[in-house]
């Protein structure tokens, strides 16, 4: 029997771990928002237990706020609460030995508010500790991955296989200057060493 698969986020990231998915052997269904979602559901008849496999990628998020605090706000909504409203919808379609993978995602390209990449991760895992209450007192695997994991590497994660995690030090401090984001980065890696 096949596995099926759903994939959701910005379109480019979609595809790319779709085909990996489907040379994996999965179906892979493709859902850019809750809208598509429900009309995938109308023509396929999504029903419980259906996907064996959900990976949630991030999307494309437009910050066109003068202000900090309206920057973070469109973050926040157009991110990651919609993160929350995908994997709430979902939740009812997965198998019971589903596989779940959530991506973390990038910041918006004109965002001058201050990265906290260690935050905007943080909320993944309580999104996948909710996840997991949700389905209690069964079990729910959910993996938050690398925002550097590899199409092939979530194709893996969401056949259930432990991917080794390498710490995403690329995408902290993007705005510091070399000399100083090196320092930081080998105090970080002390630490987690």
């Amino acid at each position: 029997m096949t596995k099926r698969a759903l994939v959701t986020g910005s379109p480019h990231r979609v595809e790319d771990v779709a085909a990996s998915l489907e040379a994996a052997g999965f179906e892979v269904l493709r859902a850019e928002g809750l809208e598509a979602l429900e009309r995938l559901d109308a023509q396929i008849e999504l029903g419980p237990g259906s996907l064996d496999a959900y990976v949630q990628l991030p999307v494309d998020i437009r910050a066109d706020a003068d202000s900090v605090t309206g920057q973070i706000e469109a973050l926040l909504e157009h991110g990651i609460l919609l993160r929350y409203r995908w994997a709430e919808a979902v939740l009812p379609l997965l198998a019971r030995d589903a596989q779940v993978v959530l991506v973390p995602g990038n910041l918006p390209p004109k965002l001058s508010a201050p990265d906290d990449h260690r935050a905007r991760v943080a909320l993944l895992r309580v999104l996948a500790h909710a996840m997991r209450a949700d389905r209690a007192p069964a079990a729910l695997a959910v993996t938050v991955a690398s925002s550097g994991s590899s199409a092939q590497e979530l194709a893996s994660m969401a056949q259930g296989y432990r991917v080794e995690s390498r710490p995403d030090y690329a995408n902290l401090w993007p705005d510091m200057d070399y000399d100083d984001w090196r320092l930081a980065v080998l105090g970080l890696a002390s630490l987690e060493g």
